[in-house]
């Protein structure tokens, strides 16, 4: 997802997070899924920041 974001869309990578899910709060345990997380913190490449005065 953060390839595609970012070759794209345009935008960019701040942050990534990846972290393991414990078999125990899957849905569907023992059976082949997601068994982790990535939250992605993406910047819009084309707005400019403005900082205050």
């Amino acid at each position: 997802m953060a390839k595609i974001a970012t070759e794209e869309a345009g935008y960019l990578l701040v942050s990534q997070y990846t972290d393991t899910i414990p078999n125990e709060r899957r849905v569907r345990r023992g059976i082949a899924g997601s068994t982790s997380e990535t939250i992605l913190v993406l910047r819009n490449s084309r707005l400019r920041y403005v900082g205050r005065a």
